[in-house]
């Protein structure tokens, strides 16, 4: 690979550690909350970067940047790994719900500025 590829696998690297603990900031602005939210997107380029690293020639940066990577991979997957089947459900299927427990909702779309209310 070129040195300006490698460069750029390094940036888009470094880029992508910053944005997986970029959320651990308090604060509300649109451009920090923005990363909550592709965690198992940059987990996958994480995961690309991961396995592409060690083999590149990089003289001192290589180890930990790969460090880097494996622990924005671990804080990724640890958002998502919930919502995969292995993992148990916290809450229970509502097919095995006595009647008398039950609750029906209804959900309505109303235009307000309908004036034709019989129909």
């Amino acid at each position: 690979m070129r040195k300006w590829g490698r460069a750029a696998l390094v940036a888009a690297t470094i880029l992508l550690v910053i944005l997986s603990f970029l959320p651990l900031w308090w604060t509300d602005r649109w451009w920090v909350r923005l990363w909550d939210f592709p965690r198992l997107q940059i987990a996958a380029l994480l995961l690309i970067a991961a396995t592409v690293l060690p083999f590149l020639r990089l003289a001192r940066w290589k180890w930990p940047l790969v460090a880097a990577v494996i622990a924005a991979f671990a804080w990724q997957a640890s958002h998502f790994v919930a919502y995969f089947p292995p993992w148990p459900k916290q809450v229970h299927s509502a097919g095995k719900c006595p009647a008398e427990r039950q609750l029906s909702l209804l959900n309505a779309n109303v235009l307000l500025t309908n004036r034709d209310f019989p129909k």
